[in-house]
């Protein structure tokens, strides 16, 4: 387990539940760490467990390239798991699958704590499919946090901590540029190379999720290439299906709203884009047509615009706080409220929070632009603007600033 970055968000809820009668599945984002935090959990179970009870079967890896569907799968099991022994059993990307499903049901009466992952949304969703033998807990991994990022820097020895064991401000403002920059995957935040073999190493991971989630949705694979940079240069736009139709009528492609749709639903699916709808705060309605889409890491975003030459910082910014938001199980929508926006209304239990995010907090027409929203919206205590940077000269009366990097170490962020 030395080897593994732990991370304790997702293992500590996990290790609730070793031992008990419960299906537990981990999802996510290919290459964003969930198959680390499967093998975390097997650790764990090995330290009181011999490790013949333990049986780890990854459906990608060349040495059970001879499982090929849910029969072999079966019988795989059936000819390794011989005894009444209980059994803790992990099956990693189970959806390549076909009707893993079955498998599951037929585990259901066998003594097997049993372990599932997979990167499609249908793992999360699919509990109607699953025997009603089981009840499930489900975890969704992402990207590295910015805090996961630091902490991530210094197991692997690119941070030396000071004496008692605090970051300092300025390692703190030096890791969130380059957390900005190269993002949350794990092994991007290894490479201390220059902008292209950085940019290299994104397009390959990018290329193993599209391959790998797409393989069998029969996706023109242009039109797909297409609507990704859409999303990529509109991140923090609202938008609507119009739009996206019209983008590809610009650019000469013909194509029904179905495909456009397939391709949307697909990338969601296999969680490299989220949508988020839009509300209307005077009307207290949820819009079904317009609305933002996020990428679940921002460095994908780069891939079309640059590192050097990126012009839409402020969608950078905010992608980095809707993804902090959901991570941290917030509900979130975009409000607009008199034809004007606010970035996100984030609720969680009875908390409500209204956010706007500036990335140019020191140019008051900008910044003051920013705030009307928020000072239309009366009786809201939780009023915040995020910024990347401290604001001097401004009075901001019934709203708080926060700085970037407060809001992304401290879930405790309005008690700040």
């Amino acid at each position: 387990m030395d080897n593994l970055f732990l991370r304790p968000s997702y293992f500590d809820k996990l290790k609730e539940y070793i031992d008990k009668p419960v299906l537990k599945i981990i999802s996510g984002l290919r290459r964003s760490g969930r198959s680390s935090v499967l093998k975390m959990i097997a650790c764990e179970i090995l330290k009181n467990v011999p490790s013949n009870q333990v049986v780890y079967i990854d459906l990608e890896s060349p040495q059970f390239s001879s499982i090929k569907s849910s029969d072999d799968l079966l019988l795989y099991i059936n000819e390794n798991l011989t005894t009444t022994t209980k059994y803790y059993l992990f099956l990693d990307e189970v959806i390549q699958i076909h009707n893993w499903e079955l498998v599951i049901d037929m585990l259901s009466i066998r003594n097997i704590d049993l372990y599932i992952s997979g990167s499609s949304l249908s793992l999360v969703f699919n509990d109607a499919k699953i025997s009603c033998e089981y009840s499930t807990v489900s975890v969704i991994v992402y990207p590295l946090s910015f805090k996961e990022f630091l902490d991530f820097k210094v197991k692997k020895r690119f941070i030396i901590l000071e004496p008692n064991y605090k970051y300092s401000d300025i390692v703190i403002d030096t890791m969130l540029k380059s957390y900005i920059k190269v993002g949350g995957f794990p092994f991007i935040s290894l490479i201390e190379q220059n902008d292209t073999t950085i940019q290299t190493a994104i397009q390959d991971i990018l290329d193993s999720i599209l391959y790998r989630g797409t393989l069998r949705s029969n996706i023109d694979n242009e039109l797909l290439h297409l609507i990704l940079t859409f999303i990529y240069e509109n991140i923090g736009k609202i938008i609507s299906f119009f739009a996206i139709s019209n983008y590809l009528k610009n650019m000469q492609i013909d194509t029904d709203n179905r495909e456009i749709k397939k391709i949307l639903d697909t990338l969601e699916e296999i969680f490299l884009i989220k949508k988020v709808y839009c509300y209307n705060i005077s009307e207290e309605r949820t819009y079904d047509t317009i609305y933002k889409y996020y990428i679940t890491d921002h460095s994908l975003q780069y891939l079309t615009q640059g590192f050097d030459n990126l012009n839409n910082i402020q969608g950078v910014l905010e992608n980095i706080i809707y993804i902090e938001l959901i991570r941290r199980k917030y509900d979130v929508k975009v409000g607009i409220i008199k034809s004007l926006e606010v970035d996100f209304i984030a609720k969680k239990d009875q908390e409500i929070i209204y956010i706007q995010v500036c990335a140019h907090a020191n140019q008051n027409n900008i910044f003051e632009r920013t705030l009307k929203s928020l000072k239309l919206i009366t009786r809201a205590p939780n009023r915040i603007v995020i910024t990347n940077s401290r604001i001097f000269g401004i009075d901001l009366k019934y709203v708080r600033s926060i700085q970037l990097k407060d809001f992304l170490l401290n879930e405790d962020f309005l008690n700040l």
